[in-house]
Order: C-alpha cells, then structure tokens, then sequence
C-alpha cells in the first residue's frame, strides 16, 4: 500500500512500533518506487514510532504528528492483534 501511494506521489507516514524493523521496511519500500517509478515525482516516506499497546505512546505520537503540521488525507490500519486475555502495557 505504501509503495503504490508513494508512486501517486503522496506523502506517506509510516507508523511502527519497531524502529528498526521499520527503518528495513521503508528502505526496501524506497528501493521498489524507485525501480517502479518512471519519473523523478514521487511522495515522501517518513518514519514515526508507536506503540499502539500504549496510550502514552499513542499520545506522544500524536502530539509529534500535529507539530510536524502533516494533513491526514486517509488513514492505513495494518494490524492484527489476538489475545485471549485483556493486558495493557502501563
């Protein structure tokens, strides 16, 4: 989904809770949209951190998110979660 939006040049946030796992991901993303792409407009990806088992995450988050002044056009959820029993990380 983030490489197709990417090459429609937009600008894509991309929000995990895994830096390091997300910074993987983005850089093969980056890699595709460019073999992809046949011209030079393309969107921009940026990283965020959140981990969404924590509200204060969430919370930090979203504060980052509204000072970096980035309009949200459309939002992606692509998660799962199973448990069989109710946890909260705080």
């Amino acid at each position: 989904t983030a490489r197709v939006l990417l090459l429609r040049n937009c600008n894509v946030v991309m929000a995990c809770r895994d830096s390091k796992k997300m910074s993987q991901m983005a850089k093969t993303i980056i890699e595709r949209v460019k073999l992809d792409s046949k011209d030079s407009s393309k969107g921009q990806l940026v990283e965020m951190v959140v981990d969404m088992s924590s509200i204060k995450s969430v919370k930090n988050f979203c504060a980052e998110y509204k000072s970096k002044g980035y309009p949200l056009h459309l939002l992606v959820l692509n998660a799962g979660l199973y448990a069989n029993e109710k946890k909260t990380s705080e």
